[in-house]
Formats: C-alpha cells, structure tokens, sequence
C-alpha cells in the first residue's frame, strides 16, 4: 500500500514537471488577417499595416494577409499575402466578418476582433510590441 503514494508523487512531479517546461517553451503566436481586396477601404488598411512593419524585424513570418475577393490582387510588401482562391484558409479559420483579424497561437485561434481603428491599433500593439 505504501508503493502507492510513492508512485503518486513521482506521477505528480512528472507532470509539474512538463507543465513547467511547456509554459516556458516559446509558443508559435501569428497574426491572420482577412480581408476582401476588392474593398478599397480594406486595401489602404493593409497598405498602412505594411508600412508599420516595414520597420520591424523578424515580423514578416508571423503577419498573414489572407484575400477573400474572388480574384487576388498583386501585393508587395513585409505581410504574407495569400489568394484564398479555394477557400482552404477561410474554411479552416472562419471568420465571422471580413475584414477580421485572427490572433492564432500554436495553430489554434485564440482572439478575434474586426479590422477597424480599434483592431488596427491592436495589431500595431501585438507587432511592435508597445
């Protein structure tokens, strides 16, 4: 009976053990960002978004632009931009309402928010760290 308690703990300590050492492993946090390219509105918001990280390094790998419009528009810049020509992205992730911002940590959603001023400054806040 005694043997009991003693594997319990080591069980115990196991665990604590990972736990610690999955919440201090480096999490793989991205940015998704919807948008309709045929909404010029949307375009300016993603220009400017793009001139924002023209300046910060090592961004460019967690800042996705995703385009619903049925056809892609040619873009250049520090984002990551992708024709959801087959909706593979918009089935996976669906976004309630386009433009929407989609903060993804180890590839699961986490926080949702619309792409107005408000979201706008918080992916200014999430990519420039302020």
């Amino acid at each position: 009976m005694k043997k009991i308690p003693a594997i319990l703990s080591t069980l115990v300590f196991f665990f604590l053990g990972a736990s610690f050492s999955a919440i201090s492993a480096e999490v793989d946090k991205k940015v998704i960002i919807f948008i309709n390219s045929d909404d010029v509105q949307q375009q300016e918001q993603v220009n400017e978004l793009n001139t924002l990280l023209m300046t910060k390094n090592n961004v460019k790998q967690k800042i996705f632009v995703i385009d619903t419009a049925i056809e892609g528009k040619p873009f250049l810049g520090e984002v990551n931009y992708l024709h959801d020509s087959y909706g593979y992205y918009t089935n996976f992730f669906l976004p309630q309402i386009i433009p929407e911002v989609i903060e993804v940590i180890d590839d699961f959603p986490m926080d949702r928010y619309h792409l107005d001023r408000h979201g706008f400054d918080k992916v200014s806040q999430l990519v420039t760290g302020k």
